[in-house]
């Protein structure tokens, strides 16, 4: 009996499970690309890279120097879109687009968008094949930016925001829901990171479009001065739809009343550190429950918050790449660390359904700021008990790119399908081994 157990198991966690994609977008010498890596925890190949799918050049696309910046998953898991920060700067298309194979699940380099604004940056999925996507500066790196709606299904692109006379707009990070619209934060004037002295020039407002891409608000935190807002979160299922942000130069995170058009600070980053502070406060994914917040710090914190009350954000666990806790697993970050005044480009995170969660150790090169980081990325857990990150040593992958910037993951309820790597082809179990060794086990019980 104990042996058919473990067979039940093992066929469950075999061909019970879902699959899951990571796709991760970046560049660097090799080119831009979008790499596929194993996210089946089950998997062999877990935390593996099993394909490569580069940018191709055309006379409208280059193939590198994009400076490869965030990425979109569409709702149907059909298309993926990276963004070129950089693109418009050389003349040449921003917004990239792959169909991801349904039997395969890989991407495929199909075409791409130019729109009629600069600095490509974040993505919405809305539903099906929809995306709205930021585009944080005009086409001369000033402003206003840019809101925009694409179908990459039926390759259309059309302008989505209605906000005539707006002014100092230069939207990064951005969050939907639905019922009530589109969240933007602006965070920093683009040409200001070329100007020699270096001095960026940080935005100070949140902007709050209804569904149909009016203005409703412009939100401004009290005593806000050259701030700048990376990131902007609706609240899972929060009933005051309320959303959460934070701010680049105070490191005060704010709790924001869309409906109200006000926030409030509620929580500073700075008590993490003892006061210690670097540039970027970074991204901010919530739980899927809306109970915590996960937030990347100083380039160079991960923390985990629990916000159940919003107005009073409690701090559950910190990771510092440059001093991970022993026996972590975590890898040994001192030489980059000492060389670069402990910034290692923490930068971009997601939370997966599951509580992992996703980050990315690369910020950007741009004018006269270069964050390259560590170029790595990374994937947490969580203790028992929600209250601790746990890093995953399992997720290993050696990355085909020296920039990683963003990454989505796509899940299917279906069996794992062959991949082009020899070592997943290995460890294939066919239907007939594993009635075989349901039988075998049986006789043995």
């Amino acid at each position: 009996m104990l042996a058919l157990l473990f067979t039940t198991l093992f066929l469950s966690s075999a061909f019970g499970r879902l699959t899951e994609r990571l796709y991760v977008w970046g560049g660097g010498v090799q080119g831009d690309m979008v790499v596929t890596i194993d996210f089946d925890k089950w998997s062999p190949d877990y935390g593996q890279v099993i394909h490569v799918a580069p940018l191709v050049e055309s006379d409208h696309v280059h193939a590198r120097g994009n400076e490869a910046h965030h990425c979109g998953l569409s709702a149907d898991q059909k298309w993926f879109m990276g963004a070129g920060l950089t693109s418009f700067l050389g003349g040449k298309d921003q917004l990239f687009v792959y169909s991801i194979d349904q039997d395969t699940m890989l991407p495929t380099f199909e075409y791409s968008f130019d729109p009629n604004s600069g600095c490509a940056d974040e993505f919405v999925p809305l539903g099906g094949s929809v995306f709205l996507v930021t585009m944080m500066c005009s086409k001369m790196a000033g402003s206003p930016g840019d809101v925009i709606w694409i179908d990459a299904a039926t390759k259309t692109m059309k302008p989505w925001m209605n906000a005539p006379g707006i002014t100092d707009f230069n939207p990064h990070g951005c969050g939907y829901r639905e019922g009530y619209g589109l969240l933007t934060t602006d965070y920093v004037l683009p040409t200001s990171l070329f100007s020699n002295p270096p001095q960026a020039a940080f935005r100070d407002t949140i902007r709050y479009f209804n569904v149909d891409g009016t203005l409703n608000a412009t939100i401004k935190q009290d005593g806000s001065n050259n701030n700048g807002y990376m990131d902007v979160r609706w609240i899972p299922h929060d009933p005051l739809g309320r959303a959460m942000t934070s701010g680049t130069s105070t490191q005060l995170v704010y709790l924001i009343h869309p409906e109200k058009g006000t926030s409030e600070a509620v929580y500073d980053l700075r008590s993490l550190t003892h006061g210690i502070t670097g540039l970027s406060s970074g991204y901010m994914p919530p739980s899927p429950d809306g109970k915590m917040i996960a937030m990347t710090y100083s380039m160079r914190y991960l923390t985990l918050c629990d916000i159940s009350d919003p107005t009073k954000p409690v701090t559950l666990d910190l990771f510092d790449f440059c001093d991970p806790p022993l026996y972590s697993g975590a890898p040994d970050f001192s030489v980059q660390c000492d060389a670069s005044n402990n910034v290692v480009g923490t930068h971009y995170a997601f939370w997966h359904p599951d509580n992992r969660i996703f980050v990315v150790n690369y910020f950007l090169i741009l004018g006269n700021f270069n964050y390259a980081g560590t170029g790595t990325i990374h994937v947490f857990s969580l203790s028992e008990d929600k209250t601790k990150l746990i890093y995953d040593t399992a997720f290993n992958p050696t990355l085909p790119m020296d920039h990683p910037h963003s990454g989505r993951v796509a899940s299917w309820d279906r069996p794992v399908p062959e991949t082009p790597n020899p070592t997943s082809a290995a460890f294939a179990i066919s239907p007939v081994f594993a009635c075989l060794f349901v039988f075998a086990s049986v006789l043995l019980a």
